[in-house]
Formats: C-alpha cells, sequence, structure tokens
C-alpha cells in the first residue's frame, strides 16, 4: 500500500494521513512558505489520469492569531466565491478533524511568479507586460464589481502559468468593501506590503480599498517594465514624500523601448491622489490597450465571469461572512469537497537573498504607521499624516537597477489598526 512521504512534516494525523492516500493525493515535495501555511506540489490521481496541483496547508494554531481571528476566515470565504479565469482556480477545501489546520487545493502556477519572472529573465517587453496587465485588470474589474478588495496586489501574488497567462492569487487580506446592504465603507486596516502601499495607506486613516489596488497595480506594471521599484526602500515618512511628489522615473535602458501610452498608463495609476487616481472602469478605457487600431477584449470566459459578477453581487453581499468561517465543519474521513474557484498564496520557493526592496519587503510585521489622527480642524499637516520612525536611518538613494537575489525574510503579518 503506498504511503504519504514522510520526508515532509505535513503535521497531519494518522487519519487525515489515510484520508489522502484513500483519495490519491500523493505530497511530493514543499515549494513554498508563507505565515499562515506551507505550500506542497501534489499529484492527484483520477482514474487513469494523474493531476498536478498545489495544496496550501494551514495550521490555525501555528499562525499568527490576528490572521487566524480575523483575515483567514474572510480568505477561505471569498475563495470558495470566486469564479474567473484570471484568478488561480481552488479546486477544493478540506477541513482537518479536529478543525485546527485547512487544505487548500489549488492550480499550480508552473512558471512561479511574476518576480521570479523578472529576476531571472530580465524587464519584461511592453507587449507582454500590456497582455499580462490587461489579464490583470480584468481580474481586478471582476473583484471591484463584487464590491471585493484585494489589499495586497504585488509581483508574488501575480502567477504565471505554463502558456503564459497570469493569474491573481493571496486572498488573505481581501475583503468586501460593502455591508449586506450594499452599504460602502472604508478600510481602516493597515496591511500590505510596503513598497506597494498607496499614500493614503501610510497617512494611517480610512482609506478606499479598490483605490489602493489601482495604485498598487501601477507599482506592479513599472516593476516587470524597469526590473526596479518605483520608490526606494525607505521608511513610510519618506516613502510617502516621494509618493506625493511623484517623484519617480523610468529607466534609461528602457526607455527607448516603451510608447507614450504606456509612460501615461503608469503615471496615471501612481496618482498620489486618491480622487484623481482613475477606478477600474476607466483604466480599461486606456489608450494603452489598443492593438492595431482595435481596443482588446475581454475573452469569453472573462466576459461571462464579468457579467455573472454585475447580476449577482447583491447576492454575495448577503451571503458575506464577518466573524465566522462558512466552510462546513467536514470531517477529514468523509472526504466532502466544496468546489470552488480561486486562489490563494501559492508557489512560493524558498528564496536566499537580500532583494529587501522586492520579496516579501517590509510588510507592516511591525507598527510603521500611527494610529488614525484626527485635529480639531480638520487640517492635514505632515505631522497628522504619519510619524517618522525612532529609528529612522539616512535616506537611501534610488537603486539603478535591482539585484537578481532575493531576501530571506518572510514577514507577512499585518498589523491590525482598527
Amino acid at each position: 500500500m503506498p504511503e504519504v512521504n514522510t520526508s515532509m512534516d505535513l503535521g497531519l494525523t494518522p487519519s487525515e494521513e489515510m484520508v489522502m492516500l484513500e483519495q490519491k493525493y500523493d505530497f511530493l515535495k514543499m515549494i513554498g512558505e508563507g505565515a499562515t501555511g506551507k505550500v506542497y506540489l501534489v499529484n492527484h490521481k483520477e482514474g487513469v489520469n494523474t493531476f498536478q496541483m498545489a495544496c496550501k496547508i494551514i495550521h490555525t494554531q501555528h499562525a499568527p492569531k490576528e490572521i487566524v481571528a480575523k483575515f483567514l476566515p474572510r480568505e477561505l470565504d471569498i475563495l470558495q466565491k470566486l469564479e474567473h479565469p484570471n484568478i488561480i482556480h481552488i479546486y477544493c477545501i478540506f477541513k482537518g478533524v479536529h478543525g485546527d489546520k485547512f487544505l487548500i487545493f489549488m492550480r499550480v502556477a508552473e512558471l512561479g511568479d511574476l518576480l521570479d519572472y523578472v529576476l531571472g529573465n530580465g524587464e519584461v517587453p511592453e507587449m507582454v507586460m500590456k497582455c499580462w496587465t490587461f489579464q490583470l485588470v480584468l481580474a481586478l474589474e471582476y473583484l471591484h464589481t463584487l464590491e471585493i478588495a484585494h489589499r495586497d496586489l504585488k509581483c508574488e501574488n501575480i502567477l504565471i502559468t505554463k502558456n503564459y497567462n497570469i493569474k491573481l492569487a493571496d486572498f488573505g487580506f481581501s475583503r468586501f468593501m460593502v455591508d449586506k446592504n450594499g452599504k460602502k465603507g472604508l478600510s481602516s486596516t493597515f496591511c500590505g506590503s510596503l513598497p506597494y502601499s498607496a499614500p493614503e495607506i501610510l497617512r494611517a486613516r480610512p482609506y478606499d480599498a479598490k483605490g489602493s489596488d489601482i495604485w498598487a497595480l501601477g507599482v506592479v506594471i513599472y516593476v516587470g517594465l524597469n526590473k526596479s521599484m518605483p520608490f526606494p526602500d525607505l521608511p513610510p515618512k519618506r516613502l510617502y514624500k516621494l509618493q506625493k511628489k511623484k517623484s519617480f522615473k523610468f529607466r534609461i535602458k528602457v526607455l527607448p523601448h516603451l510608447t507614450q501610452d504606456c509612460f501615461d498608463f503608469v503615471y496615471a495609476l501612481l496618482e498620489p491622489d486618491c480622487k484623481k487616481r482613475p477606478k477600474i472602469e476607466d483604466i480599461i478605457q486606456h489608450p494603452w490597450f489598443i492593438e492595431n487600431g482595435e481596443r482588446l477584449k475581454r475573452s469569453e470566459n472573462e466576459e461571462r465571469a464579468y457579467e455573472y459578477a454585475k447580476r449577482n453581487k447583491k447576492t454575495f453581499w448577503t451571503q458575506m461572512v464577518t466573524e465566522d468561517i462558512v466552510i462546513e465543519d467536514l470531517p477529514v474521513t468523509t472526504l466532502a469537497v466544496t468546489e470552488s474557484s480561486q486562489n490563494d498564496f501559492m508557489v512560493k520557493k524558498p528564496h536566499q537573498s537580500t532583494l529587501n526592496a522586492l520579496r516579501n519587503a517590509s510588510y507592516f510585521g511591525r507598527r510603521v504607521v500611527p494610529s488614525p489622527t484626527v485635529s480639531v480642524d480638520n487640517k492635514e499637516s505632515e505631522k497628522d499624516r504619519i510619524e517618522l520612525d525612532a529609528d529612522e536611518g539616512p535616506a537611501i538613494g534610488i537603486p539603478d537597477e535591482l539585484p537578481s537575489e532575493k531576501p530571506q525574510t518572510n514577514e507577512t503579518v499585518a498589523v491590525i489598526e482598527e
């Protein structure tokens, strides 16, 4: 009889391991690790066919309390609801016998994430980046139509398949931006990765999370085109000042290879004034998405997903989860599966690197922004917006190019500022 790979400590009970064997899930190797769990490459047999997939195992007793109490329920709730061709597909979710773990089986992104790709292959050609951006924009359009903000858009969460299609991943910080009655609100949780954070997040005041997704998309596109970050790796206050001044430039070596529409597109997304920043419906109409006189269009599946979102968004809101996990208490021994479509975290290879401006960079694992401050006259001074870190060092110049390495840090804990 086959056995579970004992060279890996999956943290499963004997009965849970038996179920995985009975259902023909063969764990091959670990391919990634994050704040809430590890990701494994898995072979799954169905009849005479064998399918490769990834499995993220979340052990709730090992994950940070803030994530288990707040972010994990939202993530599992949203994972079950989404269905879009540009979002990594979730095959099924299992809950452990004792309710202390979740196994999320998802599609494998064979080429890894966008950061891996850029570091391995250099700057992405404009035509390729345009196609990938359009796929990302359609994924965000779908989410924002459902009033869902991703809140952690970055190169590490953008996955590439063997056919060079883009899939958006990791919904650990995502949330609905309306209540069950459809009333819109602002986000008061300051989470995500510092290099991708919009100015309004650094101000530490309630913000429009969908607008901050647009800013992060601008950073992603800049990184893909330049193999560099638009802003240096600085403490929040100094970063905020550069953002407000739009103090970034494209690298000289890529300038001759990019069109004016491309420049205009990135500058529009990296607009520091969130009220002037384009919304997702405006972005889709940008001239950059016109190729050979014709505007890029949704595929049949992308169109179907978008129309479904428009028709059913109210159903999503009324069924949303606020605190409790909605996955049934499924005993692992029965292998009852929750069919859904969507992703989560995803293939993170172990890295040895010092790329402190990108890979898992500057997560809000410590308090880097103050609690929101409201002045009596409601005037925003620099002091009101953001306080300088006590241990802030000298300013760092903008690097000409990022090194082809990645950091060892894996800080992925969000500080909750509610």
